[in-house]
């Protein structure tokens, strides 16, 4: 472990963990209800969030980064979604997600033992610049459904989207990824604690 690892895991304040990952959704701007059809689940978000102002904060170990939801939240949902859905039904084998996006570069690298989820992390870019202090604390550690939480308003805010926008999906690859996106939401019992009473969705 690096000093900067150590110096996080020994930090603490009363009830909060700083070791962790902590999703903050952005506000979604007004969803244009056109009708139009897509034959992949990025294009379509890209088009249904093309109004947004405000970004998806992710932080972690205590370290904020931005993601924007034209061009990451597009990546990162079809990219986390079969290695959640793999983590609920309680897999131990070692998943990667790789982003790379215009705005950021990274690794992550899954592994469950013990209803733990461990997360190793390469950040090769990021739009703010933060990657070698992430790298510097690029281990964290986290109770399963803990971590699941953290992605259950996001994905609310996908399934909302697209229901609003009355697109239509035409391949079945996409309309699958929407299932399971809408199997998650059902799936995962709350959101995070500091959203549980949040009414946005």
């Amino acid at each position: 472990m690096s000093e900067a690892e150590q110096e996080i895991y020994e930090y603490s304040i009363p009830n909060r963990s700083l070791a962790s990952l902590r999703i903050q959704p952005g506000f979604v701007e007004g969803v244009t209800a056109n009708g139009s059809t897509f034959s992949n689940l990025s294009d379509a978000l890209e088009h249904l969030f093309q109004n947004n102002l405000e970004f998806a904060i992710i932080s972690w170990n205590g370290i904020p980064f931005q993601l924007d939801y034209q061009k990451d939240i597009p990546q990162l949902i079809d990219g986390m979604c079969p290695i959640l859905v793999s983590l609920l039904q309680f897999s131990e084998e070692t998943m990667t997600f790789n982003m790379k996006t215009p705005n950021n570069g990274f690794i992550w690298e899954f592994q469950l033992n013990n209803e733990v989820v461990t997360i190793n992390g390469t950040f090769e870019r990021l739009k703010g610049g933060q990657e070698n202090v992430l790298n510097e604390l690029s281990l964290l550690k986290m109770d399963l459904y803990e971590f699941m939480a953290e992605w259950k308003l996001l994905f609310e805010q996908i399934i909302h989207a697209i229901e609003d926008s009355q697109i239509t999906i035409t391949s079945e690859a996409a309309l699958q990824k929407v299932r399971n996106i809408a199997q998650l939401c059902d799936r995962i019992p709350n959101r995070a604690l500091r959203y549980r009473y949040d009414l946005r969705s």
